[in-house]
């Protein structure tokens, strides 16, 4: 079956430091007639950066970039890759640049991906022959830069599991999604709320969002604030992409910074601390009096601080990421603290929108289930519906593991051991997912200071993960039980 796009490279030949213009006598001429006026996707590859790029006439902006008139050097890259055909057009080049730019930078091989990229920030728009541009295009084109050695993963199921991947900036949204980021980048007077239950999407938003900014504000400060255990990922996802320029911090070292910033961006801002009296003393260090402050009012401590507060201090324009019923440690900002600082702050809501298509019994139909059924569905199970609304959704959804089988779209499971059985299971018809067994606060952490462990289960034991960075790629992550608040990484 032949190909229905044009695959080609060339060296970028060097005189001395210099970069040689592309010889004619090197490209055919039908080629020729082709990347002087045509869509092209292009590709610059070097020994540690990549630069991805969309074009009409790409000899001319080879040109361009030979004679320096553009924002990156030529001489840091040893070849281009180009590609045109049947499913390269105006329709589909946006679309095509956002998923080569995430897919080489999750990859991994090159440091930093860079492009010139305007659609970050936006929802792709759906066109004719979308799904034909990743089954024929993106897939083979994919393998044939493996097969050449610009890249490291044979297949693209692989790097969809890496965070690169999950939370690149230039992720597709969706339209609400783009819409409530473009509003916050054309609104310089408010302050904002994103509110969303976990699984919508707002940390997608987030990485975005700072990317979004950065661009449009090349000499604005942007800080991104996150939970310490997902610090240095957010820097090795901003600094792949590019966006180095993006500063990132936990709450603490944001507040011990005393640095002011134009832009912030808080991921999980339900987590923010406040003053607990029980908290470790380097959280405390930051609630502390000034002398002077302590001796009058005979205390040492701000007993009605919290981080948020001292945070907006330092910002001139903030945006919040918030999910009240994710607030689980009595040390975490309270909704009423929450809702007296954020009062005046301009609102969004971000729906459930994950799509979940099965067969209906009489396998003649399919319903479009949403992702609230399944919201809804733990709510029940945990007793804790908040309206009689929460009680409609469609049970057929959840069935027993071993009674059903392969056909439980969310299988229910009846002990730990059939839980990591149901996993292995799931594994068989989907070799390249990620799943792992996430808990609550329901067991002590025992094996964290001795050699017993957490969980016993007649003849079988399990213990609480033991690493808190990166503990899904760890090797044992399969055979443990982790933290949900771990649980980022898995989504």
């Amino acid at each position: 079956m032949s190909k229905k796009y044009v695959f080609k490279e060339f060296k970028i030949n060097r005189v001395s430091e210099r970069p040689e213009p592309l010889k004619n006598d090197e490209i055919g001429l039908k080629d020729q007639k082709r990347l002087e006026k045509g869509d092209t996707i292009y590709i610059y590859f070097g020994k540690s950066h990549s630069y991805v790029g969309q074009t009409k006439q790409f000899l001319k902006r080879y040109k361009q970039h030979y004679m320096a008139q553009s924002k990156f050097d030529l001489r840091n890259y040893k070849c281009v890759v180009m590609s045109f055909g049947q499913l390269i057009n105006q329709l589909s080049l946006d679309d095509i640049e956002n998923q080569l730019i995430t897919y080489i930078a999750a990859d991994g091989k090159h440091n930093e991906v860079l492009s010139d990229n305007s659609t970050l920030g936006n929802s792709i728009i759906p066109y004719p022959q979308q799904d034909q541009v990743k089954s024929d295009f993106i897939i083979p084109f994919w393998h044939e830069l493996y097969t050449h050695n610009y890249v490291h993963t044979p297949d693209i199921e692989t790097v969809r599991q890496s965070v690169l991947f999950k939370y690149s900036p230039f992720h597709e949204l969706s339209e609400i999604q783009a819409q409530i980021i473009q509003e916050i980048v054309n609104d310089t007077r408010n302050n904002f709320v994103i509110n969303g239950m976990a699984g919508t999407g707002k940390t997608v938003m987030l990485t975005n969002l700072a990317a979004v900014l950065s661009k449009k504000n090349p000499n604005k400060k942007v800080a991104v604030i996150v939970k310490a255990n997902w610090e240095k990922t957010a820097k090795k996802i901003f600094k792949t992409y590019g966006k180095s320029n993006i500063a990132v911090y936990t709450a603490v070292k944001f507040i011990q910074a005393e640095e002011d910033y134009d832009f912030v961006i808080i991921d999980e801002s339900h987590r923010l601390r406040r003053y607990y009296s029980k908290s470790q003393n380097t959280l405390n260090t930051i609630f502390r009096l000034p002398p002077k402050v302590a001796e009058e009012r005979g205390v040492n401590y701000d007993v009605g601080a919290n981080e948020l507060k001292k945070i907006v201090k330092r910002s001139k324009q903030i945006v919040l990421m918030y999910d009240p019923s994710q607030q689980i440690r009595p040390g975490d900002i309270t909704m009423e603290q929450f809702n007296n600082i954020t009062h005046k702050f301009k609102h969004f809501y971000l729906p459930t929108e994950y799509r979940i298509n099965i067969p209906e019994k009489s396998g003649k139909y399919r319903r479009a289930y949403t992702g609230e059924n399944y919201i809804k569905g733990i709510k029940s199970f945990l007793g804790i519906n908040d309206n009689k609304n929460d009680s409609k959704f469609y049970k057929e959804l959840f069935q027993d593991y071993l009674v059903s089988g392969k056909d439980a779209y969310f299988g229910i499971c009846n002990s730990i051991e059939e839980l990591f059985d149901y996993l292995n299971d799931m594994k068989n018809y989907d070799p390249a997912s990620q799943n792992r067994v996430v808990a609550g606060y329901c067991r002590k952490w025992v094996s964290k200071k001795s050699e017993q462990s957490d969980w016993v289960e007649n003849s079988n034991h399990w213990n609480w993960n033991s690493r808190l960075e990166d503990w899904i790629n760890a090797p044992d992550s399969e055979n443990e039980i982790g933290s949900f608040m771990l649980s980022k990484e898995l989504t």
